[in-house]
């Protein structure tokens, strides 16, 4: 270690720890911009959306979402609710709020959760969590008061950088708070129906014959 004291060896570190302070803000900006496909309805007024994710192969920073967000301007005003991880290490229920291109309320509960929902209420969007798909319990409440009552909702899948994985999600539902069943909703995908995304892109061919529009969003 002593060998190591010389004036080249202190340039050396001093270059170092400003290339790193450099990469890292760096990562920061763009993992903000990393664009993401999109499945949706567009929806008007109070809805209840729920998921039921099949499978999520196990990656660093995989997110299956839920979204709803601003038609308009979807890649800077919206919602996310969903699953952040399956690695075993850190593992969240999780979800996002972003207003004007600016994250500005952020929450997770940590856990593995095959069942998510995703309420909006008035000026509120509220994300729930089930292990079952009965028993479902809120973790976030976002309030959007800035949001149209028209909204783009939908399905999405999440990969930081070079990542590669698969997302399956068996179940998809947007319904009417005013709907006695929820299997009777203004769009879906029915039980045994496959959506799978395969490193960020949409399997075509799981999706063949749907008619729910196609998009992307930044994350």
């Amino acid at each position: 270690a002593a060998a190591l004291l010389t004036p080249l060896a202190a340039l050396a570190a001093i270059i170092h720890i400003a290339n790193q302070a450099f990469s890292k803000i760096t990562l920061f900006f763009v993992a903000g911009a990393i664009e993401a496909p999109f499945l949706f309805k567009d929806v008007r007024g109070d809805f209840i959306a729920t998921m039921r994710i099949d499978s999520m192969q196990e990656a660093n920073f995989h997110v299956a979402a839920m979204l709803a967000g601003d038609p308009a301007d979807m890649q800077h005003n919206f919602v996310w609710v969903g699953q952040q991880n399956r690695d075993g290490t850190n593992d969240f229920a999780q979800s996002r709020s972003i207003r004007d291109g600016v994250r500005e309320s952020d929450a997770g509960e940590p856990g593995v959760y095959p069942y998510y929902r995703l309420v909006r209420s008035g000026d509120s969007l509220i994300g729930f969590f089930s292990e079952d798909g009965l028993v479902w319990t809120p973790f976030v409440e976002h309030v959007r008061p800035d949001l149209p009552e028209g909204l783009r909702v939908g399905l999405s899948q999440g990969l930081f950088g070079t990542n590669s994985a698969t997302l399956v999600v068996g179940s998809f539902q947007i319904a009417s708070p005013c709907d006695a069943d929820i299997a009777k909703p203004r769009g879906e995908l029915d039980e045994g129906d496959i959506l799978r995304f395969i490193d960020g892109v949409l399997d075509e061919e799981a999706f063949a014959d749907r008619s729910m529009p196609f998009g992307s969003w930044d994350y």
